[in-house]
C-alpha cells in the first residue's frame, strides 16, 4: 500500500493503481482512476478493486478483471408450460389471449386451486391487469363462497379474470357457469376469463367461443370453454 497524492487543480490522484489497462480495459484502462473516480461512493483498499458502498456486490472489480453481475440482466428464457400447443390454437382465432396474460393466470390459479378445492374450499377470483406502460400485473385474489366470487373490472386496464371453481365435482362446476360467460362480456372488449377446477384443469373462455349444448342445464347455461390442458392444476391432496 502506498500513499496518494492529489492535484486540485487537475482534480485526480496522481498515483497509479497496480491494475493495468491490460488487465482491465474498460473499467480500469485510465490507472489514476482510483475507486472509480468517485471516492464518496466507492471504497477502493489497494487501486485492485473498487467496491459500491450504496450498492455492494454490483460494481465490484477485481484483479482477475471479472466485475459484479450487471445492474440489468436479461431475464431468463421462458421455461414450456402444458398447455403451450393447445394455447397457440386458440391465439390464431382469439389473438388477445396472450401468452403473457395465460402464464399469469396459470401460475396464480396453480396457487388458489389447492386451498379452494380442499373440503369446504370457496371459490376465489382475480384479475389481470395491464399498466399504461404495458405491463401485465395479477391482483391480490379474492375468497368467495362456494357459488360465486366478485370481479372488479376496469375499462381499459382489465385484460383478464381468473378464477376457481371451488371443492365440488358437480359437472356444472367443471365448466363456466352463465355469470363467468356475461363477465367474458361485460366490458367494451371482450377479454378471456380463466378457470381451475377440481379436475386438475386450466381452461379458458371468450366471448364468441361455441357454447356446448351438454352444458346448457336450466337456468346455469355454462360454457365449456377450451380446456388449455388436464391433470395441470393443483388440487387439493396432490
Amino acid at each position: 500500500m502506498q500513499q496518494r497524492y492529489y492535484d486540485p487543480i487537475v482534480g485526480v490522484l496522481l498515483s497509479a493503481d497496480p491494475v493495468d489497462a491490460l488487465l482491465s480495459p474498460v473499467a480500469q484502462f485510465n490507472r489514476y482512476r482510483y475507486a472509480n473516480g468517485n471516492s464518496y461512493r466507492f471504497n477502493d483498499p489497494d487501486g485492485r478493486r473498487a467496491i459500491d458502498s450504496v450498492m455492494p456486490g454490483e460494481a465490484s472489480c477485481f484483479l482477475q478483471i471479472r466485475c459484479g453481475a450487471p445492474r440489468f440482466s436479461t431475464p431468463p428464457p421462458r421455461a414450456e408450460r402444458p398447455y403451450d400447443k393447445k394455447l397457440a390454437e386458440v391465439q390464431a382465432t382469439y389473438p388477445d389471449i396472450t401468452t403473457e396474460i395465460a402464464d399469469a393466470a396459470y401460475d396464480r390459479i396453480s396457487q388458489d386451486n389447492a386451498v379452494s378445492t380442499a373440503p369446504g374450499g370457496n371459490e376465489w377470483g382475480f384479475e389481470i391487469d395491464q399498466g399504461s406502460d404495458g405491463s401485465i400485473s395479477v391482483t391480490k385474489s379474492r375468497e368467495g363462497d362456494r357459488g360465486n366470487v366478485g370481479f372488479s373490472l376496469r375499462p381499459g386496464v382489465t385484460k383478464a379474470l381468473g378464477h376457481t371453481h371451488g371443492r365440488s365435482s358437480d359437472w356444472h362446476n367443471k365448466y363456466f357457469s352463465r355469470n363467468d360467460v356475461a363477465a367474458s362480456k361485460a366490458l367494451d372488449k371482450p377479454i378471456p376469463i380463466f378457470l381451475g377446477n377440481n379436475a386438475g384443469e386450466f381452461r379458458v373462455f371468450m366471448d364468441g367461443m361455441p357454447r356446448d349444448g351438454k352444458v346448457d342445464h336450466g337456468r346455469l347455461r355454462g360454457a365449456e370453454g377450451e380446456l388449455l390442458c388436464s391433470n395441470c392444476i393443483p388440487v387439493h391432496g396432490e
